[in-house]
């Protein structure tokens, strides 16, 4: 019976299984980056434009953030393991997978899924940053962060668009707290 459930739940999501369980953002960040260090995946270069829609356990509203190690993972490869604010950041060697240790974040968080008809949680919206960085930009003051912010969606805009996701730039700096463009 449990193999039976396992098998209709591996159909309904493929190997985006994992994206149903909730996990902390360390086990998350670990997951990715040991996926991105594995051999990469055939469709790794495929690059389909159009949305992606919205997971089946995002439209259930399953617990917490759905979000995928996989796609998180070929942001990391497609940035070749570097901070995308700036490439020289140093960050150390991760002792487990010999690769440079990043994160993955999603420029649009994805607590904001609601408001865009198509997933947010896809390669053109996962940048990777070093750990300094990726707190930064998460924990940091508006003023610090503000022109970083606003650089990464311009390098990104073109992506987005293409995975149909569109958004000005001052709702994009409302999204990460009061940052009104004039501010």
């Amino acid at each position: 019976h449990l193999v039976q459930n396992y098998r209709k739940l591996s159909n309904m999501y493929g190997d985006d299984l994992y994206s149903l369980f909730n996990v902390s953002e360390e086990e998350f960040q670990q997951v990715a980056l040991e996926k991105a260090c594995a051999a990469p995946d055939d469709d790794d270069t495929k690059a389909d434009a159009g949305g992606v829609e919205v997971s089946l356990a995002a439209r259930l509203g399953t617990k917490g953030v759905v979000r995928s190690p996989l796609v998180a993972a070929k942001a990391i490869r497609a940035a070749d393991f570097r901070c995308e604010i700036d490439p020289a950041h140093w960050t150390f060697t991760s002792k487990a997978r010999q690769q440079k240790y990043v994160e993955a974040h999603h420029l649009i968080p994805l607590s904001h899924q609601n408001k865009f008809e198509y997933s947010l949680d896809v390669v053109a919206n996962i940048i990777s940053l070093c750990a300094t960085c990726h707190r930064m930009l998460h924990f940091g003051v508006s003023k610090e962060k503000r022109s970083v912010l606003r650089l990464l969606l311009n390098q990104r805009r073109s992506k987005l668009l293409e995975k149909a996701i569109d958004i000005k730039d001052r709702d994009f700096l409302e999204l990460y707290g009061n940052m009104a463009i004039g501010d």
